[in-house]
């Protein structure tokens, strides 16, 4: 499928929005992320089928433009946040708990049983993607969701390339099969991206707003010791 060909060419495009402020912990930025990276395929692709058209005599179609606008965007938005991630120095190294281990464990192996039950049958079950692309959005953050994202393509591209999966129906081509199943993969990507920054901008006021409250008690705390002890003062007085 061209989503290979998207992903290796649009690798570009991320290693060049590195020097653009981009906060993965608001929804604009993630939002400017995804945008920044849709409309670069479009134009690319615009760009390939032009040439096409002037150097091989390739009348232009509506439909592979959009084949090769959808296969350039899955290539930047999977490409571009961990590019982006790495750039500023966001993956935080460390130890990390075992529980935390078994539960990544558990949504990987829940995660390629539900791509491979899903795939393996003709029935529009495309939404049992949801619970573990969720759990990895709620618990993982980020990285967790480029990981989980990226997974799903892999797998679904694959078995689609097999003719096999719900995009893969009798009396389809497999160019049609490749534009469904490139559409759902980049909606179902930008829309993950903006529940990770949704999810991470609420976490920060949350945090925000405990922080405020803790030192609230403490001023608190404080001014009524200080009124203790002046009114002990007074006492002695």
């Amino acid at each position: 499928f061209q989503a290979e060909d998207g992903i290796r060419d649009v690798a570009v495009t991320g290693v060049q929005t590195c020097a653009l402020p981009i906060c993965f912990d608001a929804p604009r930025g993630m939002f400017a992320l995804v945008v920044l990276t849709v409309l670069p395929g479009a134009a690319i692709s615009a760009i390939v089928e032009w040439i096409l058209h002037v150097f091989e005599a390739k009348p232009v179609s509506a439909f592979e433009l959009l084949l090769d606008w959808t296969s350039y965007s899955l290539g930047g938005l999977l490409v571009s946040p961990p590019v982006l991630m790495l750039a500023q120095r966001r993956v935080t190294q460390g130890r990390v708990a075992m529980q935390r281990c078994l539960e990544a464990v558990v949504l990987m192996a829940l995660l390629l049983a539900s791509t491979y039950f899903i795939f393996h049958t003709n029935l529009p079950l495309v939404f049992l993607l949801l619970p573990p692309v969720l759990w990895a959005v709620l618990r993982f953050g980020l990285p967790g969701t480029v990981v989980t994202v990226t997974v799903v393509a892999m797998m679904a591209l694959h078995f689609t390339a097999l003719e096999l999966g719900p995009y893969s129906a009798a009396g389809r081509t497999r160019e049609e099969s490749a534009l469904l199943v490139q559409t759902f993969l980049v909606l179902a990507s930008a829309g993950a991206l903006l529940l990770v920054a949704i999810n991470r901008h609420r976490q920060r006021v949350v945090d925000e707003l405990r922080r405020a409250h803790a030192e609230l008690a403490r001023h608190r705390a404080g001014a009524v010791a200080m009124c203790g002890q002046r009114c002990c003062c007074g006492s002695a007085g």
